[in-house]
Formats: structure tokens, sequence, C-alpha cells
């Protein structure tokens, strides 16, 4: 029961936020337990400051990556999923940022990232910005796959898509005959 668990969490914080270190994966947890449950308490300003202040905590330590990544993630969704799509950019770009430190700026794990970065800019019609986004993506999974792969392939498509939303009907045939090819 969301309403029962909020309140021994929020004495926790607080007993926590005096005894351990701001780094502390256990402060940090607390407090993403805390903004989950006011999301689904529906209390989503005070979910978004507990969400705010779990990530400001674990990126005051490297160590903490894995879980600043889940946290931000967290946040981006949230973003994503309320039409957010200016707050979510910053999330996603944050969340390209950490992967892109531990993996690489050419791992294929970044592709869904991109994609994502992708479509919050293809939501807000910053068309310029999606093409970009997506040939960087198309750049990694050539890199990795080749050009001839599926998921070459999906990436193509998707700029397609992104040409025929951006009224650029002549390039996004020739992507698609691309892609056919």
């Amino acid at each position: 029961n969301p309403k029962k668990s909020l309140q021994p969490r929020l004495e926790a914080y607080d007993i926590n936020t005096k005894l351990l270190s701001k780094s502390s994966p256990a402060l940090i947890n607390n407090c993403r337990k805390i903004a989950l449950t006011k999301l689904s308490l529906g209390e989503h300003k005070s979910m978004e400051k507990y969400l705010l202040e779990a990530i400001d905590l674990a990126s005051t330590d490297k160590l903490n990556n894995d879980l600043l990544f889940e946290i931000v993630q967290s946040l981006a969704d949230y973003y994503s999923s309320s039409q957010d799509f200016t707050k979510a950019e910053i999330q996603l770009i944050k969340i390209l940022d950490i992967r892109k430190e531990k993996l690489g700026k050419f791992h294929p794990d970044l592709i869904f990232d991109l994609n994502s970065l992708a479509g919050v800019y293809i939501e807000q019609l910053k068309y310029i910005k999606a093409q970009e986004i997506l040939e960087e993506g198309y750049d990694i999974v050539s890199h990795t796959y080749g050009k001839l792969s599926e998921h070459a392939m999906k990436q193509i498509s998707l700029m397609a898509l992104l040409s025929y939303k951006a009224k650029k009907y002549p390039q996004a045939i020739t992507k698609c005959e691309e892609a056919i090819n």
C-alpha cells in the first residue's frame, strides 16, 4: 500500500540524510523509492522533486553512474509520457553522456538511447537535430553491424520517416529506396 509505505520511507530518508554520505547508494535508493511512491499516489510534482534530488545525490560520485542512469531514465520516461518533451530532452542527453562515458562513443547499446532522443526531437519538430542524432545512430550501426544489416535498414527507415514528417518527400523516397536495396 503506497500510503502506508510513504511515511516510513520519509522517516528513513530523514535519518539517512543525517547518517550517510550524500553519495551513499542507500540514501539515493531511498530517495528514488519515495519518488516512485509519490508517483503511485499521483503526487507528480513531489515525485519529480525527489527524482531530481536523487539525481543530484547520485551525481556526486562516479561509482553511482549505474544508479544515476536508472534514475535519469525513470525521469525521462515520466517526462516523455507526460509529453513534456523539453524536460525529456534534457534527461535523455544526460543518459547519453553517462552511457558514452561508460561504453564509448560507438557502442551498440547507445542506438536505443539515440533513437529515443531523436523521437523527442521529432515530437518537438526539431527535425535537423533529430536527423543528426539518427545519423549518429546509423554510424554506430554501420560500424558495428555493417551497412547492409537489418539494424542499418531500421535506422534508414527511421530517417525516411523523419524526412516524411519534415515534408522532405524526395529525401524520404530516397531513404526508402536505400532501405529496400
